[in-house]
């Protein structure tokens, strides 16, 4: 999984756990639930129906899973999470924005923060208040910042926005970041 070859991990495991015997070579909780892993290679796969197939699976062993349930739940949500980044990506807003919703259901803490902005960024467009939402989640997560900043950008108060992103720049992954700023201050003179 570490090397970006999930997709041959997951039929590893799969012909592993077809075997048997789980408890041989894995330490409980683990034993007992043996398809969390080839769930997660699934989800690791990195595209929509691997992760689909990923969000199902983790949805069945929820039953199963005594002793690791919460990690289990945060699982489901951050597939889901990724689920409607596909989406997105794909040009489905609306399916995105369900597969939020559940990835809510399953959601705690700055996992649900991160959703919530991630809602709010789908309906950016659409939704006059999103400037104001975002302002509200107050740099947390960091991601915010960098979308509040495109807001800014889109509303011509580009030295606000480059403020926004140089702030987020040390604190998230976001690909690029620096080369945007950079361009930016080309741009506008800043």
């Amino acid at each position: 999984l570490d090397t970006g070859r999930a997709a041959d991990a997951a039929k590893l495991l799969k012909t592993l756990f077809a075997k048997g015997d789980q408890a041989t070579y894995l330490k409980p909780p683990f034993s007992r639930i043996p398809g969390l892993f080839t769930a997660y290679a699934s989800y690791r796969t990195g595209t929509l129906a691997s992760r689909q197939q990923a969000a199902a699976e983790f949805a069945k062993l929820e039953g199963e899973a005594q002793g690791v349930g919460d990690k289990l739940r945060e699982l489901l949500a951050a597939t889901w999470e990724a689920i409607a980044y596909d989406q997105w990506r794909a040009g489905q807003p609306g399916t995105a924005a369900r597969s939020l919703t559940t990835a809510d259901k399953y959601a705690t803490g700055d996992l649900k923060r991160r959703l919530g902005m991630n809602r709010t960024a789908l309906t950016l467009s659409r939704d006059p208040g999103s400037r104001a939402k975002l302002e509200a989640l107050g740099g947390n997560p960091v991601e915010a910042l960098v979308n509040l900043g495109i807001v800014y950008e889109l509303l011509g108060r580009h030295k606000e926005a480059l403020d926004l992103w140089q702030r987020a720049r040390g604190r998230v992954q976001v690909r690029d970041l620096q080369k945007w700023i950079d361009a930016k201050k080309r741009i506008h003179g800043l």
